[in-house]
């Protein structure tokens, strides 16, 4: 997710390094029989600082055995998530805020500290080692649990999508991150597939910085697209799918998106996601192995728009690959200050859309919200036109009017988003901010616990 008051930040970058320092050529994917367990190196590593912290009983949690992750599943498994295929769509939520630190998600984690401290990396710059670790585990291990994953399900969603950065799996000299996050990120697909619920993994922060959002791990940075940072986020995917392409995951790991976000925006990046998304296809599809596994190899649109990527992975080398589309109005100048019904007839219209797209190619509108403003984050734009008082935070003190508008606005987006590959809302829970709480909705009765469920019927009708 994009915060609105880090544009000016990236409109003020004076360059963006394109070309690199040329010094890491690019290595095809090593095959898997070769290659050094580095998943497990580092669920070890985390493992033993989780101990050390007092925050495990055991020296390492015992990981889960092929029995366990299929276990809430048929005997042998049934078959893997079929995206796009019939009337089976995604409906699912993101676990924002955990594993990839953001500050309108979770402000508590950057009150009372250093001023300078703003996203993940200058969290381990500007204060030691020691209290940011504490701090971090301690928000890893609470914030998102066990009950959560039952909650989700319980709320008829299929999809969880985890946001995890770079970092967790490698960090280069000079590289302040705290790691630890992987374990959590091995114990949520757990959860997962206790819950018979499906996993996108999402690489949300990239080497370098891919867009300059606080939610890449480093804000106001963009040098993702250097020769260097590529090759770094390939031999990343190289880690994340040697693990998950084993088979006891694949009726919970379904679907790798290899990167967040990338800043599209910017003259000459369009062409290199293209060339890196064609890199990155072979390490995710087909690691170590002749033949491609089922796992949906996922893009991001990089702000581009679906129209841009008409043709794009669509011959008959290229299976089982889908587009994530971001969907928000809340940071558009011209969409914030829409009426109701205005908003209503733009999504409605995105409908069309959407389902040209889906007949090119598998498209899942993997962020959007129900807040119609930017009051979470201080209402940068939405003060110009409007007062936040009863938009945001703590919903007990809306109207009984706005709930039923965020209802109506619920029902309508999952409708037409699901014109496509179905869609998974940003996001789960905020510490404050129920507007953009799948859970807060649930509580409040304006997200239904069917998602199908329709009071308001077809609103583009």
């Amino acid at each position: 997710m994009k915060v609105a008051t880090l544009l000016p930040l990236l409109l003020s970058l004076a360059t963006l390094s394109q070309a690199g320092n040329g010094s890491l050529p690019f290595s095809p994917p090593i095959d898997a029989t070769d290659a050094p367990d580095l998943y497990q190196d580092q669920l070890t590593r985390d493992s033993e600082v989780l101990y050390a912290g007092g925050y495990l009983g055991e020296r390492l949690e015992k990981r889960a055995t092929d029995a366990e992750l299929y276990g809430a599943q048929t005997t042998p498994p049934a078959p893997v998530f079929r995206y796009g295929v019939g009337t089976t769509k995604v409906r699912g939520v993101s676990l924002g805020g955990w594993l990839v630190l953001e500050s309108f998600i979770t402000p508590s984690m950057f009150k009372g500290i250093d001023p300078r401290i703003v996203d993940e990396w200058t969290f381990g710059q500007h204060q030691t080692k020691a209290v940011a670790q504490t701090a971090l585990m301690r928000h890893w291990t609470t914030w998102i649990t066990e009950a959560d994953f039952a909650a989700i399900a319980a709320a008829g969603l299929n999809h969880v999508r985890i946001p995890i950065g770079y970092w967790a799996f490698q960090v280069a000299t000079g590289e302040p991150f705290v790691q630890g996050s992987l374990f959590f990120l091995d114990r949520a697909i757990a959860w997962a597939a206790k819950y018979n619920l499906k996993v996108m993994i999402d690489l949300h922060g990239a080497p370098g910085g891919q867009n300059g959002f606080d939610n890449s791990g480093r804000a106001g940075v963009l040098k993702w697209t250097t020769t260097y940072n590529q090759q770094r986020t390939r031999n990343v995917l190289q880690t994340i799918s040697a693990e998950y392409a084993k088979l006891k995951y694949r009726n919970v790991v379904t679907a790798i998106q290899v990167i967040n976000e990338p800043a599209g925006y910017y003259a000459g990046v369009p062409e290199i996601v293209r060339k890196f998304y064609t890199s990155a296809y072979g390490i995710i599809r087909r690691h170590g192995t002749k033949h491609p596994n089922s796992i949906l190899f996922t893009m991001s649109d990089a702000f581009m728009g679906m129209d841009y990527w008409a043709g794009f992975m669509s011959g008959p080398g290229y299976t089982d690959v889908a587009f994530d589309i971001h969907q928000y109005s809340t940071f558009d100048t011209t969409k914030i200050a829409f009426n109701n019904t205005q908003r209503i007839a733009y999504q409605c219209s995105l409908g069309v859309k959407i389902a040209r797209s889906e007949k090119r190619i598998r498209t899942i509108v993997g962020e959007w919200t129900i807040a119609p403003t930017d009051c979470v984050g201080g209402g940068p734009l939405y003060s110009r036109i409007g007062n936040c008082a009863g938009k945001t935070g703590d919903s007990t003190q809306w109207s009984k009017a706005y709930k039923i508008w965020l209802r109506k606005f619920y029902e309508v987006q999952t409708q037409v988003y699901e014109q496509g590959s179905g869609w998974i809302m940003w996001t789960w829970r905020l510490e404050s901010g129920d507007d953009w709480s799948y859970s807060a909705g649930l509580r409040g009765g304006w997200i239904p616990r069917v998602p199908t469920r329709k009071l308001y019927g077809d609103q583009c009708a």
